[in-house]
């Protein structure tokens, strides 16, 4: 249970979006489109042994920077994130500082 809570760690996955973001906008449109799309084509393809469904949204982030109306739901989703995680920490430290007896 560790190991799959360290590997969907929520910190982990802020990170990943934003140094994904930070690559996106340094690079042209003529490389992010084409490679968004390579990406989602290779989600579909699921079932083949290297590509996997995990392409899909790392597809749709990088396509989400040139169209405006996945840009509004990253946005909206990166924020819903970032409010869940830190209701997470706050119960989180609350819980600690509770069994420590401060």
């Amino acid at each position: 249970m560790d190991r799959l809570r360290k590997l969907i760690d929520p910190v982990r996955l802020l990170d990943g979006l934003d140094w994904l973001e930070e690559w996106n906008r340094r690079q042209s449109p003529f490389l992010r489109i084409p490679l968004g799309l390579l990406f989602c084509l290779g989600g579909v393809f699921s079932i083949l042994p290297v590509l996997g469904l995990w392409m899909l949204p790392v597809g749709l982030l990088m396509l989400s920077e040139d169209i405006p109306w996945l840009r509004d739901r990253r946005e909206r989703f990166e924020g819903w994130l970032r409010r869940v995680l830190g209701e997470t920490r706050a119960r989180r430290q609350a819980r600690l500082e509770h069994k420590k007896g401060y």
